[in-house]
């Protein structure tokens, strides 16, 4: 989906994008670096959670997201968070 993000929300993801790349890929795993990533950023955990859930299903709300996305091809996600950082 085509969704406006901001400064703050493209930084996290081009982080985001690193970590899951180094990350195992497994839910618990994923679940913990989203959360990580998203304390570090000024967009915080629960915005972490809902720009990822808007880049990729185009819902502010999902499934958990951790198993949602280790069921998912990993080269797909970080393909697809990478696209969503530019």
């Amino acid at each position: 989906p085509d969704v406006p993000l901001d400064a703050d929300q493209k930084a996290f993801l081009a982080g985001l994008a690193d970590s899951l790349s180094a990350a195992e890929w497994n839910g618990d795993v994923i679940g913990q670096v989203i959360s990580e990533a998203g304390k570090a950023s000024p967009i915080g955990t629960k915005g972490a959670f809902k720009v990822l859930y808007q880049i990729l299903i185009n819902k502010e709300r999902g499934p958990r997201l951790g198993n949602f996305l280790a069921s998912m091809d990993r080269d797909f996600v970080i393909g697809r968070v990478t696209e969503a950082s530019q």
